[in-house]
């Protein structure tokens, strides 16, 4: 799953735009290294390729502690699962130890797996 932790949502949000751009390069077969955080999308990318990069983000979760606590527990208590694999495409190497320092303390809240 990719995770995007952050203070608030609209934080995670605006990190999450470099994953955004990781799989954009993907969908277009390029090679640029991992890109730092836009103000938005918009005009990035056509119609097309904002939906092969929704597709392949499709277990994205993102947002501050709480909101990650509850987005992951849903989709762990839908699954027979007893392990969870993570992976954060955040351009600043603080933002994205601080990122798997949040899903840390959502897990733990949240999310109580045998």
């Amino acid at each position: 799953m990719n995770v995007v932790g952050a203070e608030s949502a609209e934080e995670a949000e605006q990190l999450s735009t470099s994953s955004d751009q990781f799989y954009l390069n993907v969908v277009r077969g390029t090679k640029n290294p991992l890109m730092p955080p836009v103000e938005t999308m918009d005009g990035r990318w056509s119609y097309a390729e904002e939906a092969m990069v929704k597709s392949m983000a499709r277990y994205t979760f993102k947002g501050n502690a709480e909101q990650l606590g509850e987005q992951i527990g849903r989709f762990a208590g839908s699954l027979p699962i007893d392990e969870l694999m993570a992976v954060s495409y955040i351009y600043d190497q603080e933002k994205r130890v601080r990122s798997y320092e949040i899903l840390k303390q959502a897990v733990s809240n949240a999310v109580r797996l045998p």
